[in-house]
């Protein structure tokens, strides 16, 4: 990568790169099309060597890393980089790199918005309504100046095109990889939490159920603040394992043993009310049943398809209730799994990639003819 390099896409994210699988499937679309494209994210202590990509790679080491000195740094070192290289467009991905777009000039280039969750929603912020409004103001003062935008569902695009006043589409979270094989159910029943370990996604329930029944497990993988909090919690349970952080080919290992995906959240963010995860698609793609929240986009995929079980309440008695009817019916586990198989055949990243394509479709040097 070269100071003098002409980019047709760079992209930002405040992500570790070595673990951000959603980029590096965008990333890698664009560059298989033909557009040459840089990825720019952060260097954490642990972050792993990155592997070589189709696309080019930058990461960032900052002094702080969380907080508003954090927010600070990473704008004024994101800002000091991208006036290094020469590119026709630009992908802000959410509000904690939306802000490089009103520093930079446009001088004919393209600005992308990329949404993936109601950022100033996030639980993390319901006890602050200081940073709330901060952020709040942010997303109002920089989302005009995009001249696209996508979020990854159609109750968010309607959700943020009503709220800034700009139209917004929406791309699924697909991942790169489906698995229609044979699955058998055993016990104890291997259960999966994958994601970042943050408050409102029913972890400590998840726990507190599990590390008392011997019919179960609780894998989880990948890490964030309340990691500490829920090792104290697990007690040492033989039957609850923490990986930490894998990457993409790791984490096809794991699930392909497990027989059940978690994606419990609590109502009361919206931002987890309104989602669509990748999570959800991490598991059903692998053919693994979800048991996930009666929320809009969850409900309407797993009515449609059969592929796990909705929860109506976010507590200890419905988890288990969940688990009972998972462990003690066979069939039941069999028939959910054709669910998941049947939504791979409508949820493609295949299919999904030709929009993302048709996003960023620009005349470019090595665009193929």
């Amino acid at each position: 990568m070269s100071s003098s390099s002409k980019y047709d896409l760079i992209c930002l994210t405040s992500n570790d790169l070595g673990y951000d699988d959603r980029m590096r499937r965008t990333c890698t679309a664009l560059a298989d099309y033909g557009m040459k494209v840089l990825l720019v994210g952060r260097e954490l202590e642990n972050s792993p060597e990155l592997q070589d990509q189709k696309y080019d790679q930058h990461r960032v080491r900052c002094w702080f890393n969380a907080g508003v000195f954090f927010y600070l740094e990473i704008i004024i070192r994101y800002t000091v980089l991208l006036s290094k290289f020469k590119f026709d467009q630009l992908l802000c991905v959410d509000l904690d790199t939306i802000l490089m777009s009103k520093l930079i000039r446009k001088g004919g280039r393209r600005f992308v918005l990329d949404l993936h969750e109601y950022f100033e929603e996030v639980p993390e912020l319901n006890s602050s309504p200081l940073k709330k409004m901060i952020w709040r103001r942010i997303g109002n003062w920089s989302v005009k100046r995009f001249d696209y935008c996508y979020t990854v569902n159609e109750t968010l695009s309607k959700i943020f095109a009503k709220k800034y006043g700009k139209q917004f589409n929406y791309l699924l979270n697909l991942p790169n990889v489906t698995d229609s094989g044979e699955r058998t159910i055993a016990t104890p029943l291997k259960t999966v939490y994958l994601g970042v370990l943050n408050p409102g996604r029913g972890l400590e329930i998840l726990i507190d159920v599990i590390s008392r029944r011997n019919d179960a497990e609780l894998v989880i993988i990948g890490n964030g603040p309340l990691v500490k909090e829920l090792k104290e919690r697990s007690n040492q349970s033989s039957n609850i394992h923490f990986t930490g952080l894998l990457s993409p080919e790791q984490i096809t290992i794991e699930l392909k043993g497990a027989h059940l995906g978690w994606n419990i959240l609590d109502d009361c963010s919206k931002s987890y009310f309104y989602s669509l995860s990748n999570k959800f698609f991490d598991y059903v793609n692998r053919s693994l049943p979800v048991v996930t929240m009666d929320f809009p986009e969850y409900s309407r995929l797993v009515k449609k398809y059969g592929c796990g079980l909705l929860l109506e309440s976010y507590d200890h008695q419905s988890v288990s209730k969940a688990l009972d009817a998972l462990t003690k019916q066979s069939e039941y586990w069999k028939n959910l799994v054709k669910g998941c198989q049947r939504i791979q055949s409508d949820f493609r990243w295949d299919t999904e990639k030709k929009k993302l394509i048709e996003f960023f479709d620009i005349q470019s040097s090595n665009k193929p003819l």
